[in-house]
């Protein structure tokens, strides 16, 4: 079986990506997305080509009984 995971970052630590703290943001991914891969949880490269989260479009679901 196969998951989805989505990481949530607020604005302003998405911003970061773009910053002066670009070096150490991005560090910390990578070391995230290393330790998942070395795990054999990742398979890498799923998440290519999705759009910036200020495109997105929050769906949110009810119970169905």
């Amino acid at each position: 079986m196969t998951y989805s995971l989505i990481f949530y970052e607020a604005p302003a630590d998405f911003q970061k990506r773009e910053s002066a703290e670009a070096g150490a943001y991005w560090g910390a991914w990578s070391a995230c997305i290393d330790d998942l891969a070395d795990s054999d949880v990742l398979v890498r490269g799923v998440g290519a080509g999705l759009q910036p989260p200020d495109t997105a479009t929050v769906v949110r679901g009810t119970q169905i009984h």
